[in-house]
């Protein structure tokens, strides 16, 4: 049965997006795992990603076609497959646009008379299925704790935190942390940390090394041994995609494949223990 892994941070310009997208197309080419990436952010900027990463004639312009069903969509219908985009033999994505920004009034127009307590259930029904189609389910949130987040951490096995190397990003972690145990005891859900990626670090700043030192002081096992340098070549992908056709293309995509390696040993530690 697949696993949903729900990617937060509520601190904006953390690379919880190019992370996302970096992990879906790893684990889907080059570890052969089907995977979906679920795109629950109205700036769809994971849709515009992956869809520039594997753009032909059949595929929809993220930016100018509107061919294709939003999440938003087809969570207003009930309609999860018609909303799935193939994007190749073991990935396939469930687009995002802004109209997703009317989510939280959905949830007030179809909780007004009935218990608030299931607004955060909507994500969970809307995905029902995947778990039985999919090994890995990738949700990309954003960075709020809000109606998005908390339907995302209500649907999710596993939240992965994405933590740029700054102190405002640090101190995010902890708020997170602390909203995650509060939602656990109120919701009554069961889903637990699967890790802290330590991204977007730069060895010569010293903010970033006393910042990095202190998530592995507090967080110890938490923290990911594997850490995302600062690429300058990951910017490009928000232009041309994923690629890896030169030199630092390859560069960038090794890192991450070093990142989903240890993703996929913590995530099989986890499940052994659970058994």
């Amino acid at each position: 049965m697949g696993k949903v892994i729900s990617i937060n941070n509520f601190k904006g310009g953390v690379s919880k997006t190019s992370t996302a997208c970096a992990l879906a197309y790893i684990l889907s080419e080059k570890k052969g795992i089907k995977t979906l990436l679920v795109d629950f952010d109205p700036q769809a900027d994971a849709t515009e990603l992956l869809i520039r990463t594997y753009d032909n004639t059949e595929k929809p312009d993220a930016l100018n076609d509107e061919g294709y069903t939003t999440i938003y969509e087809g969570i207003q219908s009930g309609d999860r497959t018609g909303t799935t985009i193939q994007l190749s033999e073991n990935l396939d994505l469930i687009p995002s646009d802004f109209d997703l920004i009317g989510f939280p009034d959905h949830l007030i127009k179809k909780y007004r008379y009935k218990d608030t307590f299931n607004k955060v259930k909507e994500l969970n029904h809307f995905l029902q299925g995947v778990k039985e189609e999919y090994d890995i389910i990738l949700i990309d949130t954003p960075p709020t704790i809000s109606d998005f987040s908390n339907n995302a951490i209500y649907a999710c096995d596993y939240s992965l935190i994405v933590m740029q190397t700054h102190r405002r990003s640090y101190r995010s972690v902890e708020k997170f942390l602390v909203h995650l145990v509060d939602f656990k005891e109120t919701y009554g859900n069961d889903f637990d940390v699967l890790g802290i990626i330590p991204v977007m670090f730069s060895k010569n700043t010293k903010t970033d090394t006393i910042t990095l030192q202190d998530a592995m002081a507090d967080y110890k096992d938490y923290v990911f041994n594997h850490i995302v340098k600062a690429m300058e070549r990951v910017k490009y992908w928000d232009e041309f995609g994923i690629s890896e056709e030169a030199h630092w293309d390859r560069m960038a995509v090794n890192a991450y494949e070093n990142l989903t390696d240890e993703f996929l040993e913590r995530l099989e530690q986890i499940e052994a223990r659970q058994i």
